[in-house]
């Protein structure tokens, strides 16, 4: 018998679990969320850390359009009074694999979404 789960919330991490499973496991799922759409506005930007495009990866993120990524060499820090206090080389934790990665959040959802939208997610 197949287990069920039940993911609460069709954001970013219960849209990333749900494609692991879909991909890694035979098991039952649903999303559940309580907007009736997914809020695609433009205009929020993510910083994906190494780590994270790991997980991704998993789920094919390796192959989104690489015109909606950006891969930064380097982040800027400046204090209160806009004074810059240092920066840090982001390619010392990059790999082939896995690059520190800044993308608008709509552009991540919409990948999420692609494989589970209309068959794994009820509005409640």
């Amino acid at each position: 018998m197949k287990k069920k789960i039940a993911i609460i919330g069709a954001g970013i991490a219960g849209l990333t679990l749900a494609n692991l499973l879909k991909k890694h496991t035979d098991h039952e799922f649903m999303v559940y969320e309580r907007e009736e759409s997914l809020s695609l506005e433009e205009g929020y930007g993510i910083q994906l850390a190494t780590n994270s495009i790991k997980i991704l990866n998993q789920i094919n993120f390796d192959k989104i359009n690489n015109e909606k990524i950006f891969h930064p060499k380097t982040i800027d820090f400046y204090n209160i009074q806009n004074k810059k206090i240092c920066d840090l080389n982001l390619s010392k934790f990059n790999s082939n694999e896995a690059k520190y990665t800044t993308l608008q959040r709509s552009t991540l959802i919409e990948f999420l979404k692609e494989d589970i939208y209309t068959q794994h997610l009820r509005s409640i």
